[in-house]
Parts: C-alpha cells; sequence; structure tokens
C-alpha cells in the first residue's frame, strides 16, 4: 500500500503485474517497474504517478501478448506478505505518547480526499485530522 512507503520514507516504490492467485498479491510477478519517490508527495500524488507507472508496464505487457510472444517472468517474488485493511486502520491511530514526529508521519501515510485520516480518541471523544480536498498536482 501506498501509505507504508510514505510512512517509512521509502526512497523508491512501483507497480506489479502478476498472475492471479487465491490470496491477494501472491502470484508469479510477470513484471515489475520501480521509480524514486519525492521526498514529501503526498499518497495521492504517489498514488497517480504510481497509475501512469502502470499504464507504460501494461502497453509493454500488451505488446508482448500481440507479438505471440509468452509472458515474461520477472526475476523479482513478493518481499513481504501484503500489508492488510487491518494494518492501515492501526497506521491511522494516533496516540498521546507519539512523538510528534511520529503522529507527523501518520497523518501524512493517511491523508487522501475522500477517506478518513488519522484518529485520536481521548476520553471517549473521537478527533479526525483535517482531509484537504482533491488536489493532486498541488
Amino acid at each position: 500500500m501506498l501509505q507504508f512507503a510514505l510512512y517509512e520514507g521509502a526512497v523508491e516504490f512501483g507497480c506489479v503485474y502478476h498472475h492471479m492467485a487465491e490470496k491477494v498479491d501472491t502470484g508469479p510477478i510477470v513484471a515489475e517497474r520501480l521509480f524514486p519517490t519525492r521526498g514529501l508527495e503526498s499518497v495521492e500524488q504517489l498514488k497517480l504517478r504510481t497509475m501512469q507507472e502502470m499504464i507504460g508496464l501494461f502497453h509493454a505487457i500488451v505488446a508482448t501478448i500481440a507479438a505471440g510472444e509468452p509472458l515474461p517472468r520477472a526475476s523479482v517474488a513478493w518481499a513481504r506478505p501484503p500489508f492488510t485493511r487491518k494494518q492501515l486502520e492501526a497506521l491511522r491511530e494516533i496516540r498521546l505518547d507519539m512523538s510528534k514526529e511520529e503522529v507527523a508521519r501518520r497523518v501524512w501515510a493517511v491523508t487522501y480526499p475522500g477517506f478518513p485520516g488519522a484518529e485520536l480518541r481521548f476520553h471517549g471523544v473521537l478527533f479526525l485530522s483535517e482531509v484537504p480536498a482533491r488536489d493532486p498536482l498541488a
């Protein structure tokens, strides 16, 4: 998930095309395309860049199929289990014992227009971080 790449400060991100398997993100990888991240880009900006890379990779794979060639098999394999919705929900949680830097990383990583941002529960009251209006090119 994009959110974890941003949270962890990944210097590169990417996309893969893979064969479908019963479990999500476990099938053999056909092709992978990596690209450098740009520091403080938002979830929405990184998602847009990833989609652009996916389109380019899609064209390359379709050209391979159209030429009657077999699908490639990437030399990479899944490095870790896929992140889960439960892990993403845990990333949204802000606690009073967290450092200012940890709170900032979490808010940045989970802020995406149309979805709930980070949240803090204090004495039974829910506080939500502000999620800005959609502006993917800002």
